[in-house]
This record gives structure tokens, sequence and C-alpha cells, in this order.
């Protein structure tokens, strides 16, 4: 099942990807704004949808290494260590990365929380661990990203551990927003395809609607 969910977010990548490229053939035989625009929302539609899909099968394939950094953006579960480092789930992605105190990436893993959300708390040994919702699972690590302990919670709930995560804002470049999360990709994605539709190369019923000639004619 794991394999098939793998192909079908493979498929949907290469759909979007190659919508994204006839548009922009499409743009590219227009003139001036029209053109510009067409490009352009060709462009977010297709990060957008890498970003989106993209998240899935990172969760999906664990293909990451340790050294590689996963966009956060705006981060909720974020737990402090008592040696001030910051610790990081992306949820989304099934991943938790490290960071010191001024927000530089140290490390990232994988943990198995099977597409679902998991929360994080630390004990006073630095020791993380990480609680998840689907199968119940608890995972202790250390802050290296070595695994030191799995065990099944049931019949606990999530919520009778610890809460000690806070909202964070980490550090990102504006262009890597996308990548942060399934809202800010679907929102590139959606900002796109307005660009698209301005310039009459959403769908073939809208290429007598120049929204843009309208607007510049006034």
């Amino acid at each position: 099942m794991r394999y098939i969910s793998i192909i079908l977010v493979l498929v949907m990548i290469a759909v979007w990807v190659a919508s994204a490229g006839r548009f922009i053939i499409s743009a590219a035989r227009k003139k001036g704004v029209h053109r510009l625009t067409g490009i352009a929302g060709a462009l977010l539609m297709a990060v957008g949808a890498l970003g989106f899909f993209g998240t899935f099968l990172i969760c999906m394939t664990d293909v990451l290494p340790t050294s590689f950094e996963l966009p956060v953006g705006t981060a909720s579960g974020v737990v402090t260590t008592d040696d001030g480092l910051y610790v990081v789930p992306l949820t989304a992605a099934g991943r938790i990365q490290v960071y010191d105190g001024g927000w530089k990436f140290i490390r990232g893993w994988h943990t198995e929380a099977p597409g679902g959300t998991f929360h994080l708390f630390v004990s006073d040994t630095n020791r993380i661990h990480v609680v998840t919702a689907r199968r119940q699972m608890h995972y202790t690590y250390d802050v290296n990203g070595r695994l030191l302990g799995s065990e099944s919670y049931s019949p606990k709930r999530s919520t009778d551990f610890p809460q000690q995560g806070t909202s964070q804002i980490a550090p990102t470049p504006i262009w890597l927003w996308p990548f942060t999360g399934p809202f800010f990709s679907w929102l590139t994605a959606v900002c796109g395809l307005g660009l698209l539709y301005m310039s009459g190369l959403f769908q073939p019923e809208f290429r007598k609607t120049d929204v843009l000639g309208k607007l510049f004619r006034r």
C-alpha cells in the first residue's frame, strides 16, 4: 500500500509539472504583460504543487540525510532542551529538526508517525520524546537523532503526556515559504492559477476573456 501511495504522489507531481510546462509554452506565444503573467503563474503553480506533494513524498520515503534542512517558517509544538536547543516537529513531513539558540540548523531526522500528527516533549536528561497519534507510539531520541526507545503507549492517550510545545517562527527566506507546509504550498498554487486566469490561459473557455486587457484599457 505504501508503494502504491508513493507512485500516486509521483504521478500527481508529474501531472502538475507537465501542466505547468504546457502553460509556459502557451504563455511564450503571447506578448507583453500576458506573457510575463502566464509564465509567472505557471511557475507558481509548479512550485506550489512540488511543495505540497513533495512534503508527502518525504514523509513516506525517508530519503533526506540528517544534514538536509527543510524550510520551517511557522511551527507549532516547538520544544527547547536544557542546552537551549530548539527541537521542531515538521508533522506534515514526518521529520524532526534541531536548531541552536540562534536558529542555526544542526540536524534533522525522520520519525515514524505514519502521516499523522505527533507532538514532542523533552525530559531533564535532554531526551526528545515523540508521541504519535497514529499507532499510538512513543519514541525516545537523543539530540543527535539516535533512537533510544520505541513502545506503544496504548491504552493511554497522547494528551496524557506532557504538553510543552510552543509556536515559533523560524528565519526562512521568502522564496522558501511555499515549501514550509501544505497551506503555503496551496496558497502559492492558487496564486499561480489566478495569474493564469488573468492571462487567459487557465482553461480553454477562458481564452476569450482578456482580464488583463480590460484592466489596462481602463
